[in-house]
């Protein structure tokens, strides 16, 4: 079984390879990413109402002037909304007695603000980072890999802001080519700035064996997860679908405005699919969800969805009930709950330790550190628990419409025109997220949602089906890029040995 041993391993192997990378800049903390999930908003000081502007560093960034000997197409202008249907959305997003905000139509999306650390990783030893963590490869790397710690200008409810990340390239491609684009929307491993996964170097990794397909790949922190410069102005609100698709397709806008200059003359395609694991499944469903509202001129072509999150309502509940997982990390709901203008005072007996919880801890080995040893009763009011057991907590107040409104499977944001195939990654033994619950998502999400193809991995558990099934994921963009039948006929099939 993979286990966290073997990450750690493949952390220490990065960091022992600076003969190897020229890293500019520490990146901070190398974390332990645990058994949980595999940067952040910088609010720059604005009021709640205020647009803003954003200053912007000399980063590279270009409208797609670069140096006459490439060629490059222009960065597309920003298109947020743009018709009847999407300006439904765009202009009314809030929900759940969230305050009324609109999105805004501003030219500086994507575009980075600064770059903190750069790196570089030749071909084998991507290979041996792969091997030492277990992970899957579809073959060895095609090319070395540069990667970037970088900051870029995103939104939140209406106000312009910045968020962290890492963007990685190849190294070796010829000059000019035009490269598509994949997101890599992260797992969860909390939501303070400290927990960022653009300070870890096994994130670096992990990008770096995308871009060395031959890739352009960024992998956004979210926004409240800043992954350096100053301090976020709140938390995280994890598993809300809205800002982790602004910031997940925010970063593919950073990926396209990026000076070709700086990346080995390479160009970037509109074209784009999205990876993501848990947290960053649902984060990758919701980036489909929102695409042709957010980014209308990018193109989106699918994508590996593994083992998201897709019915917080449903998942919720059984982890309440059965698996204990919730209390564990119910720390996630106080800056989720914030992020909509409320709180848990109905839901939590202690809202102000889960607050901090939230701000102060990353989860390790699958709990929060003050939520390890707690159980509903200890944590929860009782009308909560209940609404858990009932399997009523959808009409649960705010935090039910806040469950509802952010499971893809219930969501009130329908899907427009023809959705993009994705491939959606179950595990038997998962131990965070219940397999029953996602057989069932994955058939609601089937009928007449999403064209999905089906892949259950027999005795693997939630944090190894990451590692287990990234060729599979690879190879399945590798194929929607291509144009190939991806085969999703949404039909479920019997489990199969992913390891």
């Amino acid at each position: 079984m993979r286990s966290i041993t073997k990450l750690m391993t493949a952390a220490v192997l990065l960091a022992l390879i600076g003969a190897c990378a020229d890293d500019s800049s520490d990146t901070g903390d190398t974390g332990d990413t645990g058994g949980t999930d595999s940067g952040e908003l910088d609010a720059n000081s604005q009021d709640a109402g205020d647009t803003g502007e954003l200053d912007v560093a000399d980063t590279g960034t270009s409208d797609g002037d670069t140096d006459a000997e490439v060629s490059c197409s222009s960065a597309p202008a920003v298109m947020v909304g743009g018709t009847t249907a999407t300006d439904a959305v765009a202009n009314a997003p809030a929900r759940c007695g969230q305050p009324a905000h609109t999105w805004l139509r501003d030219d500086s999306l994507g575009t980075l603000v600064d770059i903190e650390s750069t790196s570089s990783f030749p071909a084998t030893v991507i290979d041996a980072l792969a091997q030492a963590a277990n992970l899957d490869q579809p073959r060895p790397a095609d090319y070395g890999a540069a990667i970037i710690q970088f900051s870029y200008v995103t939104q939140d409810r209406g106000v312009l802001v910045e968020a962290t990340g890492l963007m990685g390239w190849p190294i070796g491609v010829e000059s000019g080519t035009e490269l598509d684009v994949i997101a890599m929307p992260p797992g969860f491993n909390g939501v303070a700035d400290d927990c960022a996964w653009s300070r870890k170097v096994d994130a670096q990794g992990l990008v770096a064996i995308v871009a060395s397909y031959g890739y352009l790949a960024v992998m956004p922190d979210y926004v409240g997860k800043r992954g350096f410069g100053v301090e976020s102005e709140f938390d995280h609100p994890a598993l809300a679908g809205q800002p982790e698709a602004i910031s997940t397709l925010d970063a593919v806008r950073a990926v396209l405005k990026f000076d070709p200059a700086e990346r080995e003359d390479l160009c970037a395609s509109r074209r784009f699919a999205v990876i993501g694991p848990s947290q960053g499944g649902h984060a990758a469903l919701w980036t489909q969800r929102l695409a042709p509202y957010y980014a209308g001129e990018l193109e989106f072509v699918g994508g590996a969805a593994i083992v998201p999150n897709v019915d917080l309502t449903g998942q919720t509940s059984v982890g309440m009930t059965t698996s204990g997982f919730a209390v564990k990390n119910a720390a996630f709901m106080a800056p989720l709950a914030a992020w909509y203008g409320t709180d848990l005072a109905t839901v939590a007996l202690d809202p102000d330790a889960l607050v901090a919880a939230a701000a102060d801890e990353c989860p390790a080995a699958g709990a929060y550190p003050s939520l390890a040893d707690e159980t509903n009763e200890t944590v929860f009011e009782q009308d909560f628990i209940t609404a858990a057991t009932n399997g009523t907590l959808g009409d649960f107040g705010t935090l039910g419409c806040i469950f509802v409104e952010n499971s893809i499977t219930s969501t009130s944001i329908p899907p427009l025109g023809e959705q993009a195939p994705m491939l959606f990654i179950v595990a038997t033994d998962d131990d965070a997220i219940d397999t029953d619950t996602q057989r069932s998502s994955f058939d609601t999400l089937c009928d007449g949602t999403i064209p999905l193809r089906y892949l259950e991995c027999s005795g693997v558990n939630h944090h190894n089906a990451t590692f287990v099934t990234a060729d599979s994921a690879i190879d399945f963009v590798d194929a929607l890029f291509a144009g190939d039948d991806v085969g999703a006929d949404c039909m479920q099939s019997t489990a199969v040995a992913c390891e």
